[in-house]
């Protein structure tokens, strides 16, 4: 059976990031008995501040809204774990739109980077991730040892995930030829970049597998 990867971006609130984690720990078996019901086989959570991507492989798109729909579940998001999130943040659920991968010699990392694209810009980037994005970054991501590279989209919204054997190349990585040619032959004009600062750098904190 094919798996499905999904992701769900939230924030905890400002000063709590510490109690989150603990949370994740003291809670783990309880989840890891909620996926064993709903059909999530991993679940890895890679942070950046108080802005957390949660990032789950399923048996399918549903599982993890099964999941979360669960007992234990909304006793979570009315208990201890509730209390740590912010409320003013709503959380984005994403969508997998590609999934390259590649033989790697582990012990493997997970990171990722949150993205945005410019407005009105969505058909036309999905258009590349699925049509151009291998030919244009097979070489790239082979060279990098990349394991696992992965778009997930939500609207103007979009995650790169990854597994690797060094998280701290993937932000040299976007100044290689072909990220550039690339950049140059229409990605750069979907991508709503800030050129004085790097894009938005997830590192991993937690990671289940069953």
């Amino acid at each position: 059976m094919s798996r499905h990867h999904i992701g769900v971006q939230m924030k905890v609130k400002e000063g709590n990031e510490q109690a989150y984690l603990d949370w994740l720990a003291d809670d783990a078996p309880v989840l890891a008995r909620v996926f064993g019901r709903t059909g999530i086989h991993s679940k890895t959570v890679v942070m950046n501040g108080s802005h957390i991507i949660a990032h789950y492989g399923a048996d399918s798109p549903a599982a993890v809204g099964e999941a979360f729909q669960t007992p234990e579940a909304v006793a979570m998001l009315t208990g201890r774990l509730g209390a740590l999130l912010d409320p003013g943040f709503a959380p984005i659920f994403y969508t997998e739109e590609l999934r390259w991968t590649r033989d790697v010699p582990g012990p493997l990392k997970r990171a990722a980077i949150a993205l945005n694209l410019k407005a009105d810009q969505e058909a036309n980037y999905l258009d590349w991730v699925h049509n151009r994005a291998r030919a244009q970054f097979n070489d790239l991501w082979a060279r990098f040892d990349i394991a696992v590279k992965e778009v997930l989209v939500s609207g103007a919204n979009v995650i790169s995930y990854y597994e690797i054997k060094d998280p701290s190349r993937i932000l040299p990585s976007f100044g290689e030829p072909e990220a550039s040619a690339a950049m140059q032959a229409g990605l750069g004009q979907m991508l709503d970049i800030d050129e004085t600062r790097p894009p938005a750098f997830f590192s991993e904190v937690f990671h289940w597998q069953d």
